[in-house]
């Protein structure tokens, strides 16, 4: 379990967003990462790590209004608001690239979908959903239906994709489209450039108790080992000073 806070709401109450993930799901995947040889400090929520990418990448101040960012990836997409900076909002919706260009009933559905993430973010808490939406995949099939779901749900869309905001050469970006075209690469982009960031990490108390405590055995073991090197040196210090001495005099 982790959370968020979002801050206090106009009853003041304090609002959270809670993430809980099954224990034995995240700890096969240490396994799994730890047989492979690396050590793991920190599981991120994709979606946190996502908001702030594009937070940063549109420059958006604390009290700048909602921001409404959809994710498309292979086999489903992420509804996504960001506010003051984080992530406010979140739904994943069981509609993918793969589904847009199989079946004609995909923009329907997804049209639907995205609905049901409006009307549930607006229930939520009072709130207006965002007029508009920026789309992080410029995929033809997703271009293509995007002036059917804007009539439908009477918002804008703006493709502006993810690689846009990434360092690097002109030709590291194309890549990315292009062999990267069929799905997103941003939950893998955003968690990478943000880790330090985040606030939420899925890892296991038990496992995090673990850690610090490898750590400060560590550190004590580091430091055991700084005291007996400065006695040494100390020791050999003066050991030489009255070796010195001793010379002179004789």
């Amino acid at each position: 379990i982790s959370y968020i806070n979002l801050g206090i709401n106009t009853s003041n109450n304090t609002r959270l967003l809670l993430v809980i993930v099954h224990r034995d799901i995240v700890k096969d995947r240490i396994s799994i990462l730890e047989k492979s040889g690396l050590d793991v400090d920190k599981i991120l929520f994709v979606p946190e790590s996502q908001a702030r990418f594009y937070t940063k990448a549109l420059n958006l101040k604390r009290d700048a209004a909602p921001v409404g960012i959809i994710d498309f990836s292979l086999n489903a997409t992420s509804y996504i608001i960001i506010s003051k900076g984080t992530l406010l909002f979140v739904r994943h919706i069981p509609v993918g690239i793969k589904a847009i260009m199989q079946g004609a009933d995909a923009p329907a559905k997804l049209q639907e979908e995205i609905k049901k993430s409006m009307d549930a973010f607006t229930q939520e808490d009072g709130n207006e959903a965002p007029s508009s939406y920026i789309v992080t995949t410029p995929h033809d099939a997703i271009k293509n239906i995007l002036s059917v779901l804007k009539d439908g749900l009477n918002v804008e869309f703006q493709v502006n994709p993810f690689s846009n905001y990434i360092k690097g050469p002109a030709d590291v970006r194309k890549k990315l489209q292009t062999d990267f075209a069929d799905d997103s690469f941003l939950d893998v982009i955003a968690p990478a450039s943000n880790a330090f960031k985040c606030e939420i990490n899925l890892m296991p108390d038990e496992m995090i108790l673990k850690k610090t405590v490898d750590r400060q055995s560590k550190e004590v073991s580091r430091s055991g080992v700084a005291a007996a090197i400065i006695m040494v040196l100390v020791g050999a210090m003066i050991m030489s000073n009255i070796y010195f001495k001793d010379t002179f005099l004789n």
